[in-house]
């Protein structure tokens, strides 16, 4: 009975820690919703991966300085949904980004929509 109960509990435990991360990793409690942030910026990488793509771009402060950022997306099969290729964003593109920033104040958001160079806007969800 003992066996049992110690493999419940084990297993219970192995489940909770594997699965954990997982929720975590989805959720968007690190930022502020119900705040939106606008930049006029410069693309400077993306990294068209799972399972979220990064966008990173250089914005310039009041002051004249440059601050490097980076937008968190969904992955690459979700955005092709919305239009997005793996050449939607290219280096050095002047875009307008838009999202929601982080709690904490760090120099990323979750990405809501980009207005490309040529005016086309492309959105992360609808």
């Amino acid at each position: 009975m003992k066996l049992w109960l110690l493999r419940i509990v084990g297993f219970a435990v192995a489940f909770v820690v594997l699965t954990a991360s997982a929720l975590a990793h989805h959720a968007r409690s690190g930022y502020d919703l119900s705040k939106t942030v606008t930049f006029k910026a410069t693309v400077t990488k993306v990294d068209w991966v799972n399972p979220h793509a990064l966008i990173y771009f250089d914005v310039t402060d009041s002051s004249g300085r440059t601050q490097n950022w980076h937008a968190i997306t969904g992955g690459p099969s979700r955005m092709s949904r919305y239009g997005w290729t793996g050449d939607t964003l290219k280096l050095g593109d002047t875009i307008t980004i838009t999202g929601n920033p982080t709690k904490e104040g760090t120099n990323e958001i979750w990405l809501d929509r980009i207005t490309l160079p040529n005016g086309r806007e492309v959105v992360m969800h609808r």
